[in-house]
This record gives C-alpha cells, sequence and structure tokens, in this order.
C-alpha cells in the first residue's frame, strides 16, 4: 500500500501538529553529538564520528559513522560507504554507517549529556510545526526557532538531532544527520532556525 501527495501531507502535518495516528502533543527535540574523524587515532568502540567531508561530498553529507570494532585510524581517511549499513576498515578500526540503527532507535551514547543540555520541548501545533509541503516528497518542517540551553562547557559537535515522546528517555519518533555539523561550543546558543529541522514522507 502506498499513500498520495495528499495523504503523505496529511500525515506529516497531524504528527506536527498532534492530530490524530496517535501523533505526540510535544516534540521534544534533541541533539546527537560526534566528532570529526581524525589520523592515527585511538577510538574505542561505540564512538561516533563525521568525515572531514560531511558537509561538501554529496554521497557523505549527512552519513555518520559508529566504531563498531575499536583500534587506531589510519593515516589517511578511509573511502567512506555511501550505502546504509556499509563499513569500512581504517587501520585497525572498523566504522559502520548507522542509519539502520538510528531507525530502530537504537543509538546509544549518541546523545549530548551533561553541562546544562536539555531537550527543547515544542508543542505540537500549526505555528510549530506549519502544514507539510504537498511537493513530492511532502515535507513538514519547524516553524519556529528552536533554541537550546547555553552550554556550561563544550558539547562538542551535534551531528544529528531526535524527535522523543519525553523529555529524557522516551520514545523517538524521528531522528535525522545533519547536512551541517553544529558546534555547540561552551558560553553559545545553540539553535535551529525556521525550516532548518525537515521530516519528509513519499509514497
Amino acid at each position: 500500500m502506498g499513500f498520495t501527495t495528499l495523504g503523505n501531507q496529511a500525515i506529516l502535518s497531524a504528527y506536527g501538529q498532534a492530530g490524530s495516528l496517535g501523533s505526540p502533543a510535544t516534540h521534544n527535540i534533541g541533539l546527537m553529538t560526534g566528532t570529526t574523524w581524525l589520523a592515527t587515532h585511538a577510538y574505542s568502540s561505540g564512538v561516533y564520528v563525521i568525515p572531514t567531508t560531511f558537509a561538501s561530498i554529496t554521497t557523505q553529507a549527512g552519513k555518520i559513522f559508529k566504531c563498531t570494532t575499536a583500534g587506531t585510524s589510519s593515516g589517511t581517511q578511509p573511502t567512506w560507504p555511501t550505502t546504509t549499513g556499509g563499513t569500512v576498515v581504517d587501520g585497525t578500526v572498523t566504522w559502520t554507517e548507522v542509519s539502520l540503527l538510528f531507525a530502530q532507535g537504537t543509538f546509544t551514547g549518541a546523545e549530548i549529556s551533561g553541562n546544562a543540555y536539555a531537550r527543547v520541548a515544542v508543542t505540537a501545533n500549526s505555528t510549530n510545526y506549519p502544514n507539510a509541503t504537498s511537493a513530492q516528497p511532502a515535507v513538514l518542517s519547524n516553524g519556529t526557532v528552536i533554541t537550546f540551553p547555553s552550554p556550561t562547557a563544550d558539547w562538542g559537535l551535534a551531528i544529528g538531532w531526535l524527535d522523543s515522546s519525553a523529555s529524557t528517555a522516551g520514545n523517538i519518533w524521528a531522528w535525522a544527520p545533519m547536512t551541517t555539523a553544529l558546534d555547540c561550543a561552551s558560553g553559545s546558543t545553540p539553535s535551529f532556525a525556521i525550516s532548518a529541522l525537515s521530516l519528509s514522507l513519499a509514497p
């Protein structure tokens, strides 16, 4: 079964505005953290990285990798997989592209914690999430700025975002890697501008 463009538009709008379908009354927006890949660096299992070309090469934009075999990286950046769940050996490290883990809500250790970090509660309504577009695919974007607390110490690079049912823990409703990493330095004001967060749905 597939939905038409109008059907996708209705589903996304209902999700953003707490319509039917069991959609949330509050969207708790969080940040996932990682670091930029480094040469000849010791990595422990479970660490998340982004390529140095994270935002500049189309096939790597928004790709996040998890260390699934600990070790030391090579002196030269690997050719990163462009497929979902793809792996690459880098020195003695194995990296795995983690879209599948994120889709299953199993991205353990990826969310920022400490140093005044907190998810931002965004009420589900047509102001914060205007009706989704009627294009193909339908796209739902934030209609207001989403601003996080100011870090009391560096949070590092935010490389993805999530939408949860609760301010802590809860169920992850949606997630996405960023096309440009967000540097959350101490004393800064991390935020998403209007239309910076988008969810899409295609038939």
